[in-house]
């Protein structure tokens, strides 16, 4: 399932996350990870061809953990440097002091020190819209990133029809009808909300055209558990 719930919004409050058993095994440094993750398909597999066997599995290992990088990654929030999250960082227009030498992986981690709560919450909210524009991009590109085989479920553009059925059944769930579809709270508005027709179609199709058939309440909320799924995401392949 998606787990979708793995943490209240947002989902590494307080700085606790479940480090879960490495898909890597022992054999793929972290460092190894972090140069898969920003080298070109192509430029891995020319080292690759000059390594010898033990070291060229290791780096097979770490390529796969890492994904491979499609066409649209500016929204790649786990890649980006300092000065790309700074300037990230200007667009929440917070005025108090922020925490210094941030990069996308921290932030996607929590850290940093923050002057207040309220800071930390517009960062992470923008951070989950940033999300869900990754995702929107990859379903356009000609090259998506293609995740982590572990961690493909997350990855909207790859979900198949009967992922989409079982993600549906997740988000228009109860919770979705008691809070009025997460605009107003009166018994009234509750009342008017549609039942939620989950479309048979793959991931791709969901974002770029079905989502736009739902009324507005449905599409508001599958917009935010799409970003938050790929907020999820981004996390599992720094910690995994």
């Amino acid at each position: 399932r998606f787990r979708l719930n793995r943490q209240k919004i947002p989902p590494i409050a307080d700085g606790q996350y479940p480090l879960k058993a490495s898909i890597m095994g022992a054999g793929a440094s972290a460092e190894s990870k972090d140069i898969a993750g920003k080298l070109e398909e192509k430029e891995l597999t020319e080292f690759l061809k000059n390594m010898d066997a033990e070291t060229a599995m290791k780096l097979s290992k770490a390529m796969d953990a890492a994904g491979t990088k499609g066409d649209s990654m500016s929204r790649a929030i786990w890649l980006w440097g300092e000065d790309t999250a700074k300037d990230f960082i200007e667009e929440t227009e917070i005025k108090t002091k922020v925490p210094e030498k941030l990069d996308g992986k921290m932030l996607l981690l929590g850290e940093g020190e923050w002057e207040s709560q309220e800071d930390k919450e517009k960062v992470d909210k923008l951070l989950m819209k940033t999300a869900l524009r990754f995702a929107q991009d990859q379903c356009s590109s000609e090259k998506p990133f293609v995740p982590p085989a572990a961690l493909k479920k997350r990855a909207a553009w790859y979900w198949d029809e009967k992922f989409v059925k079982e993600f549906f059944e997740e988000v228009f769930c109860d919770e979705y009808y008691e809070q009025g579809g997460g605009g107003g709270s009166s018994e009234e508005e509750k009342k008017e909300l549609k039942t939620v027709e989950t479309p048979k179609c793959d991931g791709k199709t969901l974002m770029l055209t079905e989502c736009e058939k739902l009324d507005e309440n449905a599409k508001e909320w599958l917009r935010t558990a799409i970003g938050r799924t790929t907020y999820l995401l981004m996390q599992d392949i720094l910690l995994n």
